[in-house]
């Protein structure tokens, strides 16, 4: 087995490896040259779509908060069902 030692050359030598790697992944400007527009419409269109998916998800969630607690027998199941009856 290779024993490492650490000594001011290995860390430098780290350090300088590094740099190039930061500086290959982060340093080099690649421009896309997206049009504000376009940014400013997938903005919106972001924005509709999580509002319409956080409605779907708290509709879910509620549904199965009463579904799990008609199983464990919290609600009385017989009198909702029949207020909806009445209501109808």
């Amino acid at each position: 087995m290779t024993k490492f030692t650490l000594t001011n050359h290995n860390i430098a030598m780290a350090c300088r490896e590094m740099e190039i790697f930061l500086g290959r992944s982060c340093g080099e400007k690649r421009d896309v040259e997206i049009p504000a527009q376009a940014i400013a419409i997938a903005v919106a269109i972001n924005v509709i779509l999580d509002f319409f998916a956080i409605a779907v998800d708290l509709f879910c969630l509620e549904a199965e908060l009463t579904e799990l607690a008609g199983e464990l027998k919290m609600l009385d199941v017989d009198k909702l069902r029949k207020t909806r009856m009445d209501s109808a």
